[in-house]
């Protein structure tokens, strides 16, 4: 797949995250960088014409410096060009990416955990030390959302790690940093090395002020984070790229809680046939959905507008391969296949958002 969006036309901000982005791909920082060649000024090649700066990230991403930074030197843009970058950045224009990022990790790690890091200046108490740890990732060169793809857990884990214990989580940024997790979190392990379970009990004489959690609400439609749409079917592979896709192409996007979220009625078509098309489940999730059907069929009552009577009822099961739908009393069924019932949840979605709150 492919757009319409030339690499110049997207914002200098935009681009410069995307230089950023296939560095790390790399496995290079801009300090790093910048130490390696000797020139200074990189880390603000993003904001201002610095020559020596661009033509060292150039060479580093193996392109030239007029391809990454056509407006600066009065480019004729090609198409040889824009296939130079989209092969550079698939990621800015939704793109597949030409390596797999878990093989591309997985060397990162191996490479990385023979090499400890010095923990001299890592600080004892959070949220600087969750600070400090970032940053040490980011200094090795590893894409934080790497890391959680890597487990197959969701990337606010990591932001979480400072008040939430997440044993595998902390084991794998340990081994990225070449050290054991309980010489970043002392007071998590016992001296054997095991992880101490956090004591769930609290007193009942404090007082605690509630707090927020995020959670999907289906008042207002379907809403979906922007984090947890990265890398999908017609979706970019960075959250900054779906953003700016969703402001150029005018698509439904609010915050709640400090998440992004997209309306699902605005999402690519490719993006809408992925998330409705069926998965594989796991053997727990398989067996309360064959508990549900079991229980009978899901009856909705249209009533007269009056609202007094019910003038029929739509039966909702399943049956062999398909979906039955039946109308009550007259008996009329209609057989629809996987395919059919995506087109009309797609459509009833879309059309829930015109609901009034």
């Amino acid at each position: 797949m492919t757009t319409k969006e030339l690499y110049p036309e997207f914002p200098q901000e935009i681009r410069w995250h995307g230089i950023k982005v296939a560095l790390l791909a790399k496995g290079i920082t801009l300090s790093s960088l910048s130490k390696a060649s000797g020139v200074t000024g990189i880390a603000s090649a993003g904001k201002k014409n610095y020559p020596a700066a661009q033509a060292e990230i150039a060479k580093a991403l193996g392109v030239s410096e007029r391809a990454l930074f056509p407006d600066r030197y009065n480019v004729s843009w090609t198409d040889e060009l824009q296939s130079q970058i989209e092969a550079l950045m698939p990621g800015l224009f939704g793109l597949p990416g030409a390596e797999p990022i878990q093989r591309h990790f997985a060397d990162q790690l191996d490479s990385h955990s023979r090499s400890p890091a010095d923990l001299s200046e890592l600080p004892t108490e959070e949220p600087a030390r969750l600070v400090w740890v970032k940053s040490a990732l980011r200094e090795r060169g590893f894409v934080l959302g790497a890391l959680t793809t890597f487990l197959g857990i969701r990337r606010s884990a990591l932001d979480n790690l400072g008040m939430t214990r997440l044993d595998s989580l902390q084991h794998l940024v340990a081994k990225c940093l070449g050290v054991k997790p309980e010489q970043i979190w002392p007071e998590r392990y016992d001296e054997a090395g095991g992880p101490i379970p956090k004591e769930k009990t609290r007193s009942a004489s404090v007082h605690r002020e509630p707090q927020l959690v995020y959670r999907l609400d289906l008042t207002q439609g379907l809403w979906l984070p922007v984090r947890d749409l990265v890398g999908l079917p017609g979706m970019a592979v960075d959250e900054t790229f779906i953003e700016h896709r969703a402001h150029v192409q005018g698509w439904q996007m609010r915050q709640r809680f400090g998440v992004n979220e997209l309306a699902f009625g605005s999402l690519p078509e490719l993006t809408k046939q992925y998330l409705l098309s069926p998965t594989t489940l796991g053997p727990e999730e398989a067996l309360v959905r064959a508990r549900r059907r079991s229980s009978g069929p899901v009856t909705i009552e249209l009533a007269s507008k009056g609202g007094a009577t019910p003038v029929v009822a739509l039966q909702v099961d399943v049956v062999e391969h398909h979906v039955k739908v039946t109308a009550v009393p007259s008996g009329e069924t209609a057989m629809l296949n996987r395919e059919e019932v995506s087109v009309v949840a797609a459509a009833l979605l879309d059309a829930s958002q015109e609901i009034p709150q």
